[in-house]
C-alpha cells in the first residue's frame, strides 16, 4: 500500500516537471514573438508567470530529493536549467527569423532602390 501511494505521488508531480520545463523553453524560443503580440510591458508578467512556476516546482523537487532520495526529478530539473543556459535560444530565433524572411527582404530592398526620385539639378 505504502509503495503504490509513493507511485501515485510521483505521478502527481511528474506533469508540473514536464511542463515547468517545457515553459521555459517554449518562452525562450518564442519570446520575441510573444513580445509582438502581448507588447513589452505584459511581457515581464508572463515571465514572473512563467519562472515563478519553474521555481516553485525546482524548490518541491528539492524537498522531495532531500525526503525521499529521488534523484529523477532533481536530473529533469536540473537538465532543463543547464539546457536553458546553455542553448542559445534568441540566436536561434534571430538565425530562423533571419531565414525565413530572407526573400521578402530582397523584395522590400529592390522595390526601395528603384523607388528613389530622382532630382535634377
Amino acid at each position: 500500500m505504502e509503495h503504490q501511494k509513493g507511485v501515485k505521488k510521483i505521478k502527481k508531480l511528474f506533469w508540473p516537471w514536464c511542463i515547468s520545463s517545457l515553459l521555459i523553453f517554449s518562452l525562450s524560443f518564442f519570446q520575441w514573438q510573444l513580445i509582438e503580440i502581448f507588447t513589452p510591458f505584459l511581457m515581464p508578467f508572463i515571465w514572473i508567470v512563467v519562472y515563478g512556476f519553474f521555481i516553485v516546482v525546482f524548490i518541491l523537487t528539492v524537498i522531495r530529493f532531500i525526503k525521499a532520495k529521488d534523484w529523477k526529478p532533481l536530473g529533469i530539473q536540473m537538465i532543463t536549467f543547464l539546457l536553458f543556459i546553455l542553448i542559445p535560444f534568441n540566436q536561434i530565433a534571430i538565425d530562423l527569423d533571419f531565414n525565413m524572411n530572407k526573400s521578402k527582404r530582397k523584395k522590400r530592398r529592390c522595390t526601395s532602390t528603384s523607388s528613389f526620385l530622382h532630382v535634377k539639378d
